[in-house]
C-alpha cells in the first residue's frame, strides 16, 4: 500500500527517509558535526512531516508521527533503548482523536514498515555468547592466538586489577591463570603478546606489569622467566620481533620512565633508550625494503618520535614543540598510499595525527582532531574500498572516531564518550563491508559502518570499556566473535553473525596481531625447531673433584647443564665452608643455550686442617626455581697433599736419574735431586709441626716444592731427549707453545722422539727445539741443521732452507684485560738470528725456533736429517729431524687479503735517519712482511706521492690490496678538490693495472669510537660511491643497520660481532674482513701462541676475505730518549698500557735489519692454513662431479671447520695438536681429490 495522490510517499520511502535522517544525524559532517543518536535529542520532525503530504495534522497526529519517527531513528541506532522510546511515544500521543479511515490505513502501513524495520535492526544486534567475570577492572586489550597448536583459538586476557593473566577457551572457560603480585595493585595493565620463540610448536605469552616486571609464561601458564625492570609499565605492550635477524625474538616495550627497552628471549636487556616523558603507547616494528634487520618506532611522552635500528641506534627523530610537549600514542605502520613505501602513524597529545615516511622520517601529512589523547591511543589501518590504499582509523578524548586518508577525514563520528585504546577493523556482520569497533567511555562498545561512519549498533557495559576488542573465530563455529574486556571486570564474547574470513579482518586486535607488531605486514617469525634432548643428557650439576685439598689455593671445577629446549638464564652458586665457619661463594649467572653444559673454575684457599664443605646449587634465574643441588665434604690434613706430591716427585726423579747411562750426568742429577728433596722435606716438616700455619709458612713450602719440580723437569727433559744427553737436554716441541725460560719445562713425563714438521710445497712451517741445561752452564751453544734427504728416492732439502732462531724474551708490563693473566715477567717473542753466548745452569729452558721452507718444486715425501747442537766443553748432540712434504703446493699469490701496516716513521726514529728512511732499509722491512704473506703498506696517497716506488715494489712481490682514504668531508668544502684528485688517482691505478686491489677506507671505527658521526659518514660514503662505484668501501665496524648501504666490506674485530647478522649481510652481498686489537683470539704477547694462528681459521669459518692489523713497527716508547734496544730494556706496550705487543710484530735489529717474532711467524702459519683450505675448496669444486659422496662429505666437513677447532668467535681451541690434526686432514683430502 502507498500514499494517495496527495503527494505523500510510500511506506518503504518513509522508512528510508527516517533512516536517512538517522544516518545523517549519526555520521557527522566533516566540517561541523554533532551526532544525535540519542532519541531524546531529536526534536525537529518538520522535515519528515513536510514530506508526508496532506495528512491531517491534528495534535494527536503530530504526536503519533513524532513517536514513529523517534522510534524508527532511535531504535535503529540503539535498539536496547526501545522501552524508553515507547514510553515517550505513549506520553506524546495521549488520547487520540477520531481519525478517518484513510489515515488509519496509512498508519497501518507505517506500523508494518516500522515493525519490519525494527525486526531487521534487532537481527543486526550482536548476540552475547558468554561472559566471564574476573575480580578486578581490566585495562588491557585481549589477544587471540592458538597457544597449543591444536587449531583452536585461546583468549589471553591481562586482568589488570585482578593481578592475573588469564587464558580462556572459546566457550569462556578458564584454562589457566597466572597471578603475580609485585607490589603494585594495578597489576597487568599492559596488553600481552604471543609467539613461539623456542621452536617447540607451542606459543608463549609475554607480559608486563605496572609494578615493573616483564616476563613470559608457556602455553599452560607456567612461568618461563621474569625480570624486574625497576620501572613501571602502564598502557603499553611487549612487541615481539626478530629485530636483528639472528633467529631469536627480541621484546620491545616502553615504560613510565620514558625508557624504551629491548630484551632478548631470556629477559636480558640488550639495549635501552630514554627520552623525556612517559611511554603510554605500544611501539611498532618494520622492515624497510629488503633489509635483513628491522627498525623500531616509538613515541615518548616528552614529544619525541624516534626510529631506532635493531641495535638501538637512532636512525631519525622528530620532536614536537607543543606547549605540553606530550605524546602518548602508539605507532602503526603500513603503505598508506600504495606507493610501495611504508609510512608510520602517531599522534601528539593535542591529537595531531602525523604520517611520516618510515625510512626517512619525512612528514607526509597531519590531521587535527577535536579532542586530545585519552591516556593513550592506537591506530588501525585498513583498505576499505579495495583501492590498495590504507586508511587510518582512530579516536580521541572527544569521543570522535576518524577515518583518515591523506590527512583529511573521510568521515568522523561522535560515539558519545572518549576513546582510549583505539579500534579494531573487520567484517563482523557478513555484509561484505568492513566494520569499525571501538570502545567508548559512554559505557559501550560501538560498531560503525566502515564506509560511512554510521553507528550500526552498540553494546552497553556497566562500566566504560577502554580497550581494543579482538576479532576472530574463538569457538570454531565459522563466524566472527568479538572479544571485549571492560572496567566492569567482565570479558564478553559477542557475535554479529558474520562469516569468519581472516582476509576480511585487516586489523583484528590491538596493534594488529598477537606479536603486537603494529605493522600491516606483521613481523613474521618462525623459530628454528627446538633441539632434541640428548640421548644421554649430562647431570644438571657435577663437581670434578673436591679433595684431596692442598694448602693454599685450590682450583676447583664444576659444571652445570641446561636441561631445557629453551635458552635459560641459569645461576650456579658454589660455596665452600671452611673449618672456622667462613664461607667462600662463587656465583655464575649466564644465558645458556638449549642442553648446553658450562664448566666453571672456583678457587678455594685452604689454610688449616679440618672439614671443608662444598655446596652447589643450580637456579633458574628466570623463575627462581632450584633445579639441582649437591654437596660434598672432605677432611683436610695440613700439608698432607704437599707431602704426597713431594714424595711422588722424588720417587719419579730417582727412577729417571737411575736410568741415565752417563755416569757424570747421573751423579749431578742425583745430587741435585737430593738437595731439592732435603729442602722440600725440611720445609714440610716445619709446616706440619706448626699449630697454625700461616701464609709465610705456605710460601716457604711452595718455594721448596718449586725447586723439587724444577729438578724433576730437567730429568724429564733428559729422558725426552732423542739422543744421549750430557751437559744439556734438547726436547722437540711444537711451535704453538710458549716456553718460558724461568719456569720448569715439561710439567709431565714425555717420551723421546724426533723433531717433526709437516708442510706443503711452497710453504713455511716451524717447530721448536728446547734446550735445557742439566745443572751446568752452557757457553757457546750452537744449533746447526744439516741437509735433509728424501726417503726412498732422490731429492733433498738443503740446510740453508732450514732457519734457526734463538727465541728471545721481553718483560711484559702489567696486563689489563678482562681476564686474569697468570704469568707475568719474561715472555718469549723476538726471534734472534744470533746464538746465545751463555746459558746459566739455573735457567729452565732456552727454545730455538726451527723453520723449514719448501719450494714449489720440492718433491713430496718424507725427509730425514739431524739438527746438531754443540757447546763449549760439552758433547755434541744430534736431534733427528723428520719433515713430511705433502704432494701439493700453496700458490705464490695469497688469496686472503692482508693489510699489516708498517709504520715507516718509527723505523726512521729508531735508527735516527736524516730525512726519509733509506729505500734499502724500507725494502728489507717490506721483504720481511711479504715473506710472511702480510701486505705492509696501508694506503696509497692521492696521485701516488712519494710512495709510488714503494707500492710498485711491494705489489710486484705479493701485496694484494691497498686503501684509498675517504676524508671527513662533512661539508661542501674540499669535495670538488677531492673528487678531482681521486679520479686522477684512479686513472693512475688503472694505468698500473692495480684497479682490483683498491678499496676505500672510510672513517676509522666510526661505530666503535665516533657513533655521533655515523649519519655524516653515511652521507660522505654514498657521495663517493656516486662518482666512483668501482672501489668497495671498507668500514672497521661490525654490521649495523645505521651503516647498511654505505658499507661494502665490514671489518669488525674478530671477537666482537653478531654472527647471524653478519651472515645476513653477507647473504645480501656485503663482504667481510676481520681485524684484531686486544680481544681473543688475538695477537698480544701474553696470549697463547695458538691464538695468533687460530685467527685465520676463524677468518675461513666466517667467510672473511681479508685481515687487517694496524701496526707492525709501532715502537712508541722505544724510539725516544738515549740508547736503543737491546742496550736498554724493551718496552712492550704503548701509550695505552696493559696490552703488551700491541702495534708491533717486528723488532728493530742491527744495521736497519728487521727481526721477526713468534707472533709474526704464527700469523704466517695461520695465513698458510687459510690458503690450504682455499685450495681444498677449489679442488672440491673442480672435482665434485667425480668425487665419491663420502669424500665430498669429508671435504665439506673439513671446510666447515670442526667445533673442536673453532666453535664460534668466542670459543676456540688452545691445543696445538687439534690444529695440526685439522691441517693433516685438509692435506690428506687435497691429495685425495687431486688424485682423481
Amino acid at each position: 500500500m502507498g500514499w494517495t495522490s496527495d503527494g505523500g510517499m510510500g511506506g518503504q520511502e518513509f522508512v528510508r527517509t527516517c533512516r536517512t535522517k538517522s544516518d545523517q544525524s549519526d555520521q557527522s559532517d566533516i566540517s561541523n558535526s554533532s551526532s544525535k543518536s540519542d532519541m531524546s535529542d531529536w526534536s525537529d520532525t518538520s522535515d519528515c512531516q513536510s514530506r508526508c503530504g496532506s495528512v491531517r495534522r491534528t495534535a494527536a497526529t503530530e504526536r503519533f508521527l513524532f513517536g514513529v519517527h523517534a522510534l524508527a531513528c532511535g531504535v535503529w541506532n540503539s535498539p536496547h533503548r526501545l522501552k524508553p522510546v515507547l514510553q515517550n511515544l505513549r506520553l506524546r500521543c495521549g488520547e487520540t482523536d477520531d481519525m478517518n479511515r484513510t489515515f488509519w490505513r496509512r498508519a497501518m502501513v507505517i506500523s508494518f514498515t516500522l515493525a519490519a524495520l525494527l525486526a531487521a535492526r534487532i537481527e543486526a544486534q550482536p548476540r552475547l555468547k558468554w561472559s566471564y567475570e574476573t575480580t578486578g577492572k581490566i585495562y588491557a586489550s585481549p589477544i587471540l592466538a592458538d597457544l597449543d597448536g591444536d587449531g583452536s583459538v585461546e583468549i589471553i586476557v591481562a586482568a589488570s586489577r585482578d593481578q592475573r593473566l588469564l587464558c580462556l577457551n572459546g566457550q569462556g572457560e578458564l584454562l589457566w591463570s597466572f597471578q603475580l603480585d609485585d607490589g603494585n595493585s594495578d597489576g597487568f595493565q599492559a596488553t600481552p603478546s604471543v609467539a613461539d620463540y623456542d621452536g617447540d610448536g607451542k606459543r608463549e605469552v609475554f607480559w608486563l606489569t605496572r609494578g615493573g616486571t616483564a616476563g613470559c609464561v608457556d602455553y599452560q601458564g607456567r612461568l618461563v622467566w621474569r625480570v624486574t625492570m625497576g620501572d613501571q609499565m602502564d598502557y603499553t605492550g611487549p612487541v615481539l620481533a626478530d629485530l636483528n635477524n639472528d633467529g631469536r625474538l627480541e621484546i620491545v616495550f616502553g615504560s613510565e620512565s620514558g625508557t624504551l627497552y629491548c630484551l632478548n628471549d631470556t629477559g636480558r636487556v640488550l639495549w635501552r633508550k630514554q627520552h623525556l616523558g612517559d611511554m603510554r603507547g605500544i611501539p611498532a616494528v618494520a622492515r624497510i625494503g629488503d633489509a635483513p634487520s628491522m627498525r623500531v618506532y616509538a613515541v615518548f611522552g616528552g614529544g619525541m618520535e624516534v626510529c631506532f635500528d635493531a641495535e638501538g641506534n637512532t636512525v631519525w627523530a622528530h620532536e614536537e614543540g607543543l606547549p605540553a610537549r606530550q605524546r602518548r600514542s602508539g605507532v602503526s605502520i603500513g603503505d598508506l598510499n600504495g606507493d610501495g613505501r611504508l609510512e608510520t602513524v602517531s599522534a601528539t597529545e593535542d591529537f595531531q595525527v602525523i604520517a611520516r615516511d618510515a625510512e626517512s622520517g619525512e612528514e607526509r601529512w597531519r590531521f587535527k582532531g577535536k579532542g586530545r589523547i585519552d591516556q593513550t591511543c592506537s591506530f588501525a589501518l585498513a583498505d576499505f574500498d579495495g583501492s590498495g590504499r590504507l586508511d587510518v582509523v582512530t579516536g580521541d578524548s572527544s569521543g570522535h572516531v576518524y577515518r583518515l586518508r591523506e590527512g583529511a577525514a573521510v568521515w568522523m563520528t561522535d560515539t558519545g564518550g572518549g576513546v582510549v585504546q583505539g579500534p579494531a577493523v573487520g567484517d563482523v556482520d557478513g555484509d561484505g563491508r568492513l566494520n569499525v569497533l571501538v570502545s567508548s567511555r559512554s559505557n559501550r562498545l560501538v560498531c560503525l559502518d566502515g564506509d560511512s561512519g554510521a553507528i550500526q549498533w552498540d553494546f552497553p557495559t556497566p562500566a566504560a570499556p577502554l580497550t581494543t576488542p579482538a576479532l576472530g573465530d574463538v569457538d570454531g563455529d565459522g563466524t566472527v566473535d568479538i572479544i571485549l574486556t571492560s572496567k566492569d571486570r567482565f570479558v564478553y564474547c559477542l557475535n554479529a553473525g558474520g562469516k569468519h574470513d581472516p582476509a576480511r579482518l585487516p586489523w583484528p586486535m590491538m596493534n594488529r596481531d598477537p606479536q603486537l607488531s603494529g605493522n600491516m605486514a606483521g613481523a613474521p617469525f618462525e623459530a628454528a625447531p627446538a633441539p632434541q634432548l640428548p640421548e644421554t643428557p649430562p647431570v644438571p650439576l657435577a663437581l670434578a673433584a673436591f679433595g684431596p685439598l692442598r694448602m693454599g689455593r685450590n682450583p676447583l671445577q664444576f659444571s652445570f647443564h641446561n636441561d631445557s629446549h629453551r635458552r635459560r638464564l641459569l645461576e650456579a652458586v658454589a660455596s665452600a665452608q671452611r673449618p672456622d665457619g667462613s664461607v667462600i661463594t662463587h656465583r655464575v649467572a649466564d644465558e645458556c643455550s638449549p642442553y648446553e653444559t658450562r664448566t666453571q673454575s672456583f678457587e678455594l684457599e685452604v689454610l688449616e686442617s679440618g672439614p671443608y664443605r662444598f655446596d652447589l646449587c643450580l637456579i633458574d634465574a628466570g623463575t627462581g626455581a632450584i633445579l639441582a643441588e649437591m654437596e660434598d665434604i672432605t677432611e683436610v690434613e695440613a700439608f698432607a697433599v704437599e707431602r704426597a706430591e713431594a714424595q711422588a716427585w722424588f720417587e719419579e726423579g730417582t727412577q729417571l736419574a737411575d736410568a741415565i747411562a752417563n755416569e757424570a750426568l747421573c751423579d749431578r742429577a742425583l745430587q741435585a735431586l737430593a738437595f731439592a728433596w732435603d729442602a722440600a722435606d725440611t720445609a714440610l716438616r716445619a709446616a706440619e709441626a706448626a699449630a697454625h700455619p700461616d701464609r709465610r709458612t705456605l710460601i716457604t713450602v711452595r718455594a721448596a716444592q718449586a725447586g723439587l719440580r724444577r729438578t724433576l723437569a730437567k730429568l724429564r727433559a733428559a729422558h725426552a731427549t732423542p739422543g744421549p744427553a750430557d751437559a744439556f737436554a734438547a726436547v722437540p716441541e711444537t711451535s704453538m707453545r710458549k716456553v718460558f725460560m724461568d719456569e720448569p719445562y715439561l710439567p709431565g713425563p714425555r717420551e723421546a722422539g724426533p723433531l717433526r714438521i709437516e708442510l706443503a710445497r711452497n710453504e713455511y712451517e716451524s717447530a721448536q727445539l728446547v734446550v735445557v741445561p742439566l745443572w751446568t752452564a752452557l757457553r757457546g751453544l750452537r744449533v746447526r741443521p744439516n741437509a735433509l734427504r728424501r726417503e726412498g728416492g732422490t731429492g733433498a732439502i738443503p740446510a740453508d732452507a732450514i732457519q734457526v732462531h734463538q727465541v728471545g724474551y721481553v718483560e711484559i708490563g702489567p696486563p689489563e684485560y678482562n681476564w686474569h693473566v697468570e704469568k707475568v715477567g719474561l715472555y718469549p717473542d723476538p726471534l734472534l738470528p744470533s746464538m746465545p753466548e751463555y746459558i746459566p745452569a739455573g735457567q729452565d729452558a732456552q727454545p730455538f725456533y726451527i723453520t723449514v721452507k719448501t719450494t714449489a718444486d720440492t718433491p713430496p715425501g718424507m725427509y730425514r736429517g739431524v739438527v746438531t747442537l754443540e757447546a763449549d766443553d760439552a758433547a755434541a748432540l744430534e736431534i733427528p729431524l723428520e719433515v713430511k712434504v705433502w704432494d701439493f703446493a700453496l700458490p705464490d699469490e695469497t688469496t686472503l687479503k692482508t693489510s699489516f701496516w708498517m709504520k715507516e716513521g718509527h723505523i726512521k726514529a729508531f735508527y735516527g735517519y736524516e730525512g726519509r728512511t733509506p729505500f734499502e732499509v724500507r725494502k728489507r722491512y717490506y721483504d720481511m712482511h711479504l715473506e710472511h704473506r702480510a701486505g705492509p703498506l696501508m694506503a696509497l696517497p692521492l696521485g701516488g706521492g712519494d710512495m709510488l716506488d714503494d707500492f710498485e715494489y711491494v705489489i710486484s712481490r705479493g701485496q694484494n690490496n691497498f686503501f684509498i682514504h675517504i676524508p671527513d668531508l662533512f661539508g661542501p668544502e674540499g669535495r670538488d678538490e677531492y673528487r678531482e684528485k681521486v679520479l686522477a688517482t684512479r686513472a693512475l691505478i688503472r694505468e698500473k693495472g692495480w684497479d682490483d686491489l683498491a678499496l676505500f677506507y672510510t672513517h676509522d671505527e666510526v661505530a666503535v669510537m665516533a657513533r655521533h658521526l655515523i649519519p655524516k659518514v653515511v652521507e660522505v660514503n654514498n657521495w663517493v660511491k656516486s662518482f666512483l662505484p668501482d672501489w668497495p668501501r671498507l668500514q672497521t665496524s661490525a654490521p649495523e643497520q645505521a651503516l647498511v648501504g654505505a658499507v661494502d666490506v665490514w671489518c669488525p674485530t674478530i671477537d666482537a660481532f653478531n654472527p647471524e647478522l653478519l651472515a645476513t649481510r653477507m647473504a645480501q652481498g656485503d663482504r667481510l674482513w676481520f681485524y684484531t686489537v686486544w680481544g681473543r683470539p688475538g695477537i698480544m704477547i701474553e696470549f697463547p701462541a695458538t691464538d695468533h694462528r687460530i685467527m685465520f681459521w676463524q677468518c675461513w669459518k666466517y667467510g672473511a676475505e681479508g685481515f687487517l692489523y694496524w701496526g707492525t713497527t709501532f715502537w712508541e716508547y722505544n724510539i725516544t730518549g738515549e740508547g736503543r734496544w737491546p742496550d736498554r730494556p724493551w718496552i712492550p706496550y704503548n701509550s695505552q698500557p696493559g696490552h703488551n705487543g700491541c702495534g708491533y710484530l717486528i723488532y728493530p735489529g742491527p744495521d736497519g735489519r728487521p727481526l721477526s717474532s713468534m707472533r709474526l711467524a704464527m700469523v704466517r702459519d695461520g695465513i698458510e692454513d687459510y690458503e690450504m683450505l682455499h685450495l681444498l675448496k677449489t679442488l672440491l669444486e673442480q672435482k665434485r662431479a667425480h668425487a665419491p659422496e663420502a669424500l665430498r662429505a669429508r671435504a665439506e666437513a673439513a671446510l666447515a671447520i670442526a667445533p673442536a677447532v673453532v666453535m664460534d668467535h668466542k670459543n676456540f681451541t688452545e691445543d696445538p695438536e687439534i690444529i695440526l690434526d685439522a691441517r693433516r686432514q685438509a692435506a690428506a683430502l687435497i691429495e685425495e681429490l687431486a688424485g682423481l
